[in-house]
């Protein structure tokens, strides 16, 4: 299993450096739920809503626009239960204008 994300590095590629990175530095809970939520929302099965707080140190609905997600929900752009918050078939492929949405 990964870290938690909030233990994720943010790295800069640097050519000066020769490996590609050259800073880095660790994701508060706020970066780290934002990235959880880029990253998941584009996977197949979504976000898991208790793997998401326990890697982020936030609830899902503490992250998302929560007027948001009840609107994209009745567009049929994402499905949202309790334990999970996926894109729908008609969502992937305006995925980048449903994560702006969603983003607090």
């Amino acid at each position: 299993m990964p870290p938690p994300a909030h233990h994720a590095a943010h790295r800069r590629p640097s050519a000066a450096t020769g490996h590609g990175t050259s800073d880095e530095r660790t994701l508060d809970n706020g970066e780290a739920a934002s990235e959880a939520l880029l990253m998941g929302l584009r996977l197949a099965d979504g976000i898991d809503a208790a793997h998401f707080a326990a890697r982020t140190g936030r609830t899902l609905e503490a992250t998302i626009d929560t007027a948001a997600r009840d609107r994209l929900v009745a567009q049929g752009m994402i499905e949202a239960r309790t334990d999970r918050l996926q894109l729908t078939p008609q969502g992937r492929p305006v995925v980048n204008a449903v994560l702006a949405a969603l983003h607090r």
